[in-house]
């Protein structure tokens, strides 16, 4: 729960989460109870690395943060659609669909739009969005702190 958040009330981010939107990073977390869907995030942390470290230059920190700005601001589940075709994001179920029942799908939290993103893919098809909701946060968010930068 360190990671993740709070064991009862929906919608509440954990300080380490809190941490990682402040300074810009996402955080993906992996279903529960799925340890085998580590080697799938290890795999989408090679692929952002040969597609957007390997292939930018940056001159300093600030440009780094302007390249990158368009990462920042979303938390991410994986999550396993149960026999009521519903999924469950920070303590709250979410109905997707029962043509989804045992499928993986993937749930993004948008906290500029505060929206509720899922999206699935089939074998050997693209990636669709299959159900959006609104979903105000809970929390205040703060964008990214300039005095957190003074440390670096």
């Amino acid at each position: 729960m360190n990671f993740y958040g709070d064991f009862k009330h929906p919608r509440i981010f954990s300080r380490f989460t809190r941490l990682c939107l402040y300074v810009g990073i996402e955080v993906v977390f992996i279903a529960p109870r799925c340890p085998w869907m580590n080697g799938s995030i290890e795999n989408f942390n090679k692929w952002f690395e040969q597609k957007f470290w390997n292939e930018e230059i940056f001159t300093d920190l600030e440009d780094m943060r302007t390249k990158s700005i368009h990462f920042g601001g979303q938390v991410h589940f994986i999550r396993q659609v149960n026999n009521d075709g519903q999924i469950n994001v920070l303590n709250e179920a979410f109905s997707v669909g029962k043509e989804f029942i045992s499928e993986y799908v993937w749930a993004t939290i948008c906290l500029r739009e505060q929206r509720l993103e899922v999206y699935y893919q089939a074998q050997d098809m693209d990636v669709v969005l299959i159900k959006e909701f609104s979903y105000c946060v809970n929390e205040e968010i703060r964008p990214l702190g300039g005095d957190f930068w003074n440390i670096c």
